[in-house]
């Protein structure tokens, strides 16, 4: 097996249960005020990577018009069965939406995109965004790829995003910040997020 050959969604096929108990609570509203600001009320929003479906349903109660998304077909299936929300089985590397989405966010998922497809994945969620869209998305802070708990981490920092970005025309950075992990146990962690605005230009 090879970093580029793991299939990460299907840890969570096979942990679905365990990793929501451990995630559906945690408090990000400082992560959803970042991104909130940017966007109008009431504008659409795709929650890419859903997980739990914890985000969607943020979104969803203050008024919001969201879509989730997992590659997880588990993870859908929950979010589909608890809330009400559209929820997507599809990978990051299959988005094909075209200027639907005032906001993409994505919450630790696209740390599980191997770094060299991650430029592709980026204008991916550029195209799905309107013009002046925004974009979150957050990884843990570090630099190069590991296998871990039979999934694949590609982290970021600073410098590696920038360089990313550099290979995606029409995606402006905002802001970059690290903050310290929310999930109890996991306080010691670092996550390094980005928000990034889609350029009005026509790409």
């Amino acid at each position: 097996m090879t970093l580029d050959t793991i299939d990460s969604a299907a840890w969570y096929d096979r942990h679905t249960e365990s990793f929501i108990a451990r995630t559906a609570s945690v408090d990000l509203s400082h992560l959803h005020q970042r991104f909130l600001r940017y966007l109008p009320a009431g504008s659409r929003i795709l929650d890419a990577g859903c997980g739990s479906g914890r985000d969607s349903l943020v979104f969803q109660q203050l008024g919001y018009d969201v879509v989730a998304m997992d590659a997880s077909i588990a993870m859908v299936e929950h979010v589909r069965r608890t809330l009400p929300v559209t929820a997507l089985h599809l990978r990051h590397q299959d988005v094909a939406f075209h200027e639907e989405f005032d906001g993409v966010w994505s919450c630790a998922a696209l740390l599980h995109v191997p770094h060299a497809e991650l430029p592709g994945v980026l204008r991916r969620y550029r195209q799905a965004l309107v013009p002046n869209g925004i974009l979150f998305a957050s990884f843990k802070h570090g630099d190069g790829e590991h296998y871990r708990d039979e999934r694949l981490f590609a982290n970021q920092n600073d410098a590696s995003f920038r360089v990313v970005l550099a290979s995606v025309p029409g995606l402006v950075l905002l802001e970059t910040a690290i903050d310290v992990g929310r999930q109890p146990g996991k306080e010691r962690e670092e996550w390094f997020s980005v928000l990034c605005r889609k350029d009005a230009g026509d790409w």
